[in-house]
């Protein structure tokens, strides 16, 4: 039986994440995740106090590209390229003549239903990042918030246009402005 059909994946710890199908389309920005997911829950081992898990997951091999980018620090009004991921409600920053670059690493963030039951929010190649300062669910949080524009605005993505449109150019304030519903 694939695991994933079922949208329901068991950690090394005997506990469930589950996959809805909103989430799995936020995934189809990332060729090839999905089917990579039952292998990565199985090394996770859920937390003890129902805390929302966030965690990076090394397998040890190349499985996929990451397009985080470690920039020099820009502001918020400073012009810079952005583009629409697929799946995504406002652009990312992208640096346009970089592309992906391999990794063996995935990160993760779900949510707890109970304490050996979860739901996937989001899976990616590379490393953790915070929600892009655009995101709603800042909104009513300054301090993520912050912490969000500050991260990037020293970090970008390489542009991918398989999973991405065309780029723009703007600033984070703009973006920010418009509820990131530029272009």
């Amino acid at each position: 039986m694939d695991i994933i059909t079922n949208q329901a994946l068991k950690t090394a710890c005997g506990g469930t994440i589950f996959v809805s199908k909103k989430v799995r389309g936020h995934l189809n920005a990332h060729q090839g995740i999905i089917d990579i997911l039952p292998e990565v829950v199985k090394k996770i081992v859920l937390p003890s106090d129902t805390e929302r898990l966030q965690l990076q997951v090394d397998l040890g091999r190349t499985v996929g590209k990451s397009s985080l980018l470690e920039t020099p620090q820009i502001t918020a009004t400073t012009p810079c390229w952005f583009a629409k991921r697929q799946g995504r409600l406002g652009p990312s920053r992208v640096i346009p003549d970089i592309g992906p670059a391999e990794t063996s690493v995935i990160s993760i963030i779900a949510n707890a239903i109970t304490s050996d039951r979860y739901e996937l929010v989001s899976a990616w190649y590379g490393g953790m990042a915070p929600k892009e300062p655009w995101d709603p669910d800042l909104a009513d949080d300054p301090l993520s918030f912050q912490e969000s524009l500050n991260f990037w605005t020293g970090h970008a993505l390489g542009y991918d246009s398989e999973v991405m449109d065309e780029p723009f150019e703007t600033t984070w304030d703009e973006i920010i402005n418009k509820g990131g519903t530029i272009q």
